[in-house]
């Protein structure tokens, strides 16, 4: 088996891009957690650490948060957050993990052939969008790319962006994290792992900051991303 310290690199990988980029974190963590634990465990340990990702993030962009679209994405996502969250314990762990390659290929998809910007954006499909997420990320562990291609498309600048997306997200971990626990998806065999994890992610955060202001484009960035969530797709979905 490998050994757990390759996932901390991960966590702090994935915060640091996801700082740089807007999003991202929680497909590559998943992927990854999924190699350390049962595909059940991994959505408690990483909801905790998504949760505080969202918190440093809040802390560190708040001024730039759009607040009409963060009150209709909150309003719609949490309750479908709810529903989604309680069908995980009647789902089979395997139904989760082609799930997750699932939705990276969407994300692939939407990527290459540019299908947001096909796409008008009006207040029903915000609604549509904010259901679609909130259920997603509750099943899979995540769903941020239907968030991300309607921030895109209504203009939300690099910092609004961020911050817009991680207090939207912040309520929906919120809902996920009391339901996993009740479930015990995250309880004391693993809470040490989800703690250290925390630190990495943190860690992560700052630097991307740091980056985000010093440097100008992150193609770089976003290319190997990509290429990472391609190879994550395709050992969920065939291996």
């Amino acid at each position: 088996m490998i050994d757990i310290f390759y996932f901390y690199p991960t966590i702090f990988f994935a915060s640091f891009i996801s700082t740089i980029g807007g999003y991202g974190t929680g497909a590559l963590v998943m992927a990854t957690g999924l190699m350390f634990f049962d595909a059940k465990e991994i959505l408690g340990i990483t909801t905790l650490v998504f949760l505080t990702n969202n918190i440093t993030k809040l802390a560190l962009f708040r001024k730039h948060i759009d607040l009409k679209i963060s009150k209709t994405f909150i309003l719609w996502s949490v309750p479908a957050a709810v529903l989604g969250a309680s069908l995980t314990i009647y789902i089979p762990a395997k139904g989760i993990q082609l799930g997750l390659g699932g939705m990276i290929v969407v994300y692939l998809l939407i990527k290459y052939l540019k299908i947001g910007s096909k796409l008008k954006v009006t207040q029903p499909v915000i609604r549509v969008a904010s259901i679609l997420y909130g259920l997603i990320t509750s099943l899979t562990g995540t769903g941020g790319i239907i968030k991300a291609a309607v921030f895109i498309e209504v203009g939300l600048v690099k910092e609004a962006f961020i911050g817009t997306f991680a207090l939207t997200s912040m309520f929906v971990n919120i809902t996920k994290l009391i339901i996993y626990s009740n479930y015990q998806y995250i309880n004391s065999s693993n809470l040490e792992v989800a703690l250290t994890a925390i630190v990495f992610c943190i860690s992560g955060i700052f630097l991307g900051k740091y980056v985000l202001k010093k440097f100008i484009s992150d193609k770089i960035f976003e290319y190997l991303v990509t290429a990472l969530l391609g190879f994550s797709a395709a050992k969920l979905l065939f291996f």
